[in-house]
């Protein structure tokens, strides 16, 4: 895989997520008859300018590098007496909380819809057949007893069907120690092994996770599809909900130092795509496309001052109370925000750089 392309792509997905994502809250915003000063596409001089019948002005910049949605909400233009029935400000808590909400839901819905139409184009990957280096290699798995041809059918007594869910599941390992118990099925039986894992990764950086216990994609089976478009509509549903539980679970990890942030990327990437990782296609971008849509969503609702968790703590807390908060408490609950968003952050990077210091 070429680095300066797939580097180009990241930066590229990350850009198109935080256009849908400012997207969310603009269009929430207009359904809740708040007014939406302008939405930018990009970034730097404008190319083009639109304005629609309720008087948002559409920018679409030089740079194609993200987007924003400017509500009429005292940071752009003032509030006045003429235009405060049409402000963020004075909007029902619910419409402040499912504006603010919109935009993480722009990004949820993004992803569910890639993986629908990729189950219902019949792009469901491969059979996990493995292939498992020879005893010179010294692997992990061959040493445990894993051969060419098995198919792995479950992991730590977990029943899986696709690499995605060996992916899913090994992930969930980093910074352990011990086994990690895989079952196969070799000629019609099954089997188990324990593969020794040792401290797992966790000082490890950009890792494949197939790679380190020995094993590799041996397979171009394709997997049998659910025959019912309900069917294949639910195992989206579910594919959407277990990419979000594991994306939350590594930033646990990597806030109580279980794992590295720099080995963040590797085992993510690889559980999401479960396939080659040197010849990707435009399914496996379409797949890292998604991961990256439920990251933005799930990051976005963080407490912290450029994202979106303060104000759902903020529009959460004057739908219970049913009071406005005064300009002194919601300026005290944006620095705690600061505080629990960031903090953690900070004391991670400080960690890394400490031990690659010493």
């Amino acid at each position: 895989m070429d680095l300066m392309f797939f580097v180009a792509a990241i930066v590229a997905t990350l850009s198109l997520q935080v256009m849908i994502h400012e997207l969310g809250h603009c269009i929430a915003a207009k359904l809740a008859g708040v007014e939406v000063e302008f939405y930018d596409f990009g970034v730097g001089p404008t190319l083009l300018r639109l304005t629609d019948r309720q008087g948002t002005v559409f920018n679409v910049k030089a740079l194609p590098l993200g987007g924003f949605a400017q509500l009429l909400d005292g940071w752009g233009s003032p509030i006045t007496e003429d235009n405060a029935a049409r402000s963020f400000r004075e909007a029902p808590p619910a419409s402040k909380l499912a504006i603010t909400l919109a935009g993480s839901s722009a990004n949820f819905l993004t992803a569910f819809v890639i993986i629908l139409v990729l189950q219902l184009g019949g792009m469901q990957g491969t059979v996990p057949v493995i292939e498992v280096p020879g005893a010179e290699t010294a692997g992990k798995a061959y040493a445990a007893g894993l051969r060419d041809g098995d198919r792995i059918v479950g992991v730590d007594g977990a029943e899986v069907t696709t690499w995605q869910d060996i992916g899913i599941q090994l992930f969930d390992r980093i910074g352990d120690t011990g086994e990690v118990a895989l079952s196969v099925s070799r000629d019609g039986e099954r089997h188990e092994f324990a593969v020794a894992i040792g401290d797992w990764q966790s000082d490890r950086r950009f890792m494949n996770v197939f790679e380190d216990i020995g094993i590799s994609h041996g397979s171009s089976e394709p997997l049998a599809l659910e025959e019912s478009v309900i069917g294949r509509v639910g195992g989206a549903i579910e594919e959407t909900f277990v990419l979000g539980i594991t994306t939350a679970a590594a930033g646990f990890k990597m806030i109580f130092r279980e794992m590295s942030i720099l080995n963040f990327m590797g085992p993510l990437e690889l559980l999401l795509i479960g396939e080659d990782s040197t010849s990707l296609d435009w399914v496996d971008y379409a797949r890292l496309f998604a991961l990256f849509s439920i990251a933005m969503g799930i990051i976005n609702l963080l407490p912290g001052p450029v994202v979106d968790g303060v104000g759902v703590m903020l529009a959460t807390g004057e739908l219970v109370t049913r009071k406005r908060p005064t300009p002194r408490v919601e300026r005290n609950v944006r620095y705690a925000g600061v505080v629990l968003g960031f903090g953690p952050l900070v004391l991670c990077i400080g960690y890394e750089i400490a031990r690659a210091l010493a």
